[in-house]
């Protein structure tokens, strides 16, 4: 999930939009046997952020990314 303030939580674990290092090594060590994952946005969180996250995702071999949007 990404909020507007720009956390990033995976696995329960948060993470700042600022380190995408950390958020991409936590994205590697995701089981991606399905190949597909839901990706969860509130509705004011940068484009930019969740677009680098879909990137990072595909890179890992998660071809199939889903987004919901999360409304405050």
């Amino acid at each position: 999930s990404i909020t507007s303030t720009g956390n990033v939580y995976i696995n329960g674990i948060v993470f700042n939009v600022d380190n995408m290092n950390d958020i991409e090594d936590a994205i590697f060590r995701l089981d991606n046997s399905s190949g597909s994952i839901v990706l969860s946005a509130e509705a004011s969180s940068l484009h930019v952020w969740i677009v680098g996250i879909m990137d990072i995702l595909n890179t890992y071999g998660f071809n199939e990314v889903q987004i919901r949007t999360i409304e405050k």
